[in-house]
């Protein structure tokens, strides 16, 4: 049971619980925006990625608060989606566009990454992937700025009282003829309505989700509203491709580490062979085989003693 301050249980209204909204001023979806985060920050702990490019990466379990309840968001055991796979993809399309001048990235067919990575954003396992994470970070992020009220609060109150005030306010003759009054004022757009059902279904599929049909059903017989969908489940919540620039330094820097021979040290006499980004190259070349152009880089450096001093 979780305790709240009288103060706290006051601001729980139906009112604050209807305006609930993961959208922004500037019409930014948070949720997705999250629900992006989270799964980039996923990726990044994937075998085939982590030790060539987040070395330093914390690999304790990725942990969120779900649906009421704290627990560890673990992606990969619903198996909607190859996420070891896609970690491959998304880092050999920030290596595509990373062009360094030891030319690693002509290894990597740019057209066959991104149309592989294209494959995976149009795919119905993205979509269920998107309802999974959305679902999970929805009740933090989703909070009324003023009372900072956030939607985990109606689910660990009494989540099924609280679907069953939410079907009763939307079924109030008062609430369909302020929505049909924006729309013909021009205040509202058929477009946002629709935006906005489908956050009132994504709240009731997390109170109660028995609740999402018969609401779905009683909006579509409603005449004066605009006609509905129900994309619920097969919404693209992650919206766009993943942004490749918010791993990029770490690839530049895994492409400019410098490899030397085992057992051969900087204060060696003799000449010393080293390979820039030898541990990309690798990564290429076995973790991403089937996108390998069959080219090489240019990454080898013969260093003399006298060129390494003036370094140090």
């Amino acid at each position: 049971m979780v305790f709240r301050s009288a103060s706290v249980v006051k601001k729980m209204t139906i009112d604050t619980l209807m305006s609930l909204t993961p959208y922004d001023d500037n019409g930014g979806d948070l949720a997705s925006q999250k629900s992006k985060e989270v799964l980039i920050e996923h990726l990044k702990q994937q075998t085939s990625v982590r030790t060539t490019f987040f070395e330093e990466y914390n690999t304790e379990t990725l942990t969120h608060t779900t649906a009421g309840t704290s627990d560890a968001l673990d992606i990969d055991s619903h198996g909607i989606l190859d996420t070891n796979e896609l970690a491959v993809l998304y880092m050999s399309k920030v290596i595509c566009k990373n062009k360094d001048r030891y030319k690693i990235f002509t290894m990597l067919d740019e057209h066959k990454v991104e149309q592989k990575l294209q494959q995976v954003y149009k795919s119905l396992p993205w979509k269920k992937l998107g309802f999974f994470l959305y679902s999970s970070v929805f009740p933090t992020v989703v909070r009324d700025k003023r009372s900072r009220i956030c939607f985990r609060d109606f689910i660990s109150d009494n989540r099924r009282k609280w679907a069953q005030r939410l079907m009763t306010e939307i079924r109030r003759p008062e609430w369909v003829k302020k929505i049909q009054r924006k729309i013909v004022q021009c205040q509202y757009t058929e477009e946002e309505y629709r935006r906005d059902i489908n956050v009132l279904f994504v709240k009731l599929h997390l109170l109660d989700p028995i609740t999402v049909m018969p609401m779905y059903q009683y909006l579509q017989q409603e005449k004066a509203l605009p006609e509905l969908h129900l994309e619920l489940a097969t919404r693209n919540y992650l919206e766009g491709d993943l942004d490749w620039r918010l791993v990029q330094q770490d690839v530049q820097s895994a492409i400019h580490r410098e490899s030397l021979p085992i057992k051969t040290s900087r204060l060696s006499l003799n000449e010393i062979e080293s390979h820039s980004g030898a541990d990309v190259v690798q990564f290429i070349v076995t973790e991403a085989t089937d996108l390998w152009t069959g080219k090489l880089p240019d990454n080898k450096k013969i260093s003399t003693f006298a060129e390494r001093c003036s370094i140090m």
